[in-house]
Formats: C-alpha cells, sequence, structure tokens
C-alpha cells in the first residue's frame, strides 16, 4: 500500500467534519468516473485498470475519515483529560 500514502498525506483531508465537501467530492469523481459503464454489465478489465489506484486511494481515505470520526464522537481518556 506504500503507493497509496499520498491519498492521506495531508491530513486536513481527512481529519475534519465537512462531510457536505466529503460528498461534494465523491459526487464530482462520480459523475466522471462512470461514463462509458452500463448497469448489469461486466466491467471492462481496461477500466478496472485505469481507475485501481484510485480506488485503492479512496478506500483508504475513506478508512481514515472513519476513524477520525470515531475518535472525535468517543475520545480516548487522555484526549479528555487534556
Amino acid at each position: 500500500m506504500d503507493r497509496n500514502y499520498d491519498a492521506v498525506t495531508d491530513s486536513s483531508t481527512y481529519e475534519n467534519t465537512d462531510f457536505g465537501g466529503w460528498s461534494k467530492e465523491a459526487y464530482d469523481i462520480g459523475i466522471t468516473l462512470y461514463d462509458g459503464i452500463n448497469q448489469n454489465e461486466a466491467l471492462p478489465q481496461s477500466y478496472i485498470d485505469a481507475n485501481w489506484v484510485m480506488t485503492e486511494n479512496r478506500v483508504m481515505l475513506g478508512g481514515y475519515r472513519l476513524a477520525y470520526i470515531i475518535e472525535y464522537m468517543f475520545p480516548s481518556s487522555s484526549t479528555i483529560m487534556e
């Protein structure tokens, strides 16, 4: 996963609660990402190959965001004491 590290090098991309911004970010990717893809048809291998790294980056970023939100909602006792 070393190649995906750039997806989370800037903590401001995940250490925030801008859910609207996250939604817009996903929408902006999605409106062009699915061009030429049809429902109930297998994805061509060329499509998978072209978008695999971006998909891994989005999954990794989602994991970091989820971890941040969980910590935000349920801070550890050491965070509360500060």
